[in-house]
């Protein structure tokens, strides 16, 4: 298992502060999420692909920040959890997903979208909604 204090936002960040060193990039390095003891190192401009499989947890760092309120608790402890086995690039200017391992440059079959509503009512609420691009292959 992974330690938690490893954040694929923070390498996310390395890489794409690396990006720009090099002219030419190395081969993505290939690693399993569950082999990750502490983040690898990458050659400048260097993409990493994470192997992810099934039941696999990403911990989820939610920060809130506001003069009117607060987050509670602080943070909420959220995960992803993998379905099936799948595949993260994080690269230099980007993060994708596939669920082969090779297919990180076909287009979605759908595009992904990020809505952030407020539902008045008896039971109001904040509703923050990701859904992720529809992959190719995916059913």
């Amino acid at each position: 298992m992974i330690q938690s204090n490893f954040h694929l936002a923070l390498l996310a960040l390395s890489v794409a502060a690396l990006g720009g060193c090099a002219a030419h990039s190395a081969p993505p390095l290939r690693v399993r999420y569950a082999e990750l003891a502490r983040p690898p190192e990458l050659r400048p401009g260097q993409a990493i692909i994470v192997e992810l499989d099934p039941g696999d947890r990403i911990p989820i760092d939610l920060r809130f920040s506001d003069d009117a309120f607060d987050l509670t608790p602080s943070p909420p402890k959220l995960e992803l959890v993998a379905r099936r086995r799948c595949f993260i690039q994080v690269g230099p200017t980007r993060l994708k997903t596939s669920l082969t391992g090779a297919d990180f440059e076909r287009a979605p079959r759908a595009p992904g979208r990020f809505h952030v509503g407020l539902r008045l009512g008896r039971a109001s609420r904040l509703i923050v909604e990701v859904t992720t691009p529809r992959h190719p292959d995916s059913p």
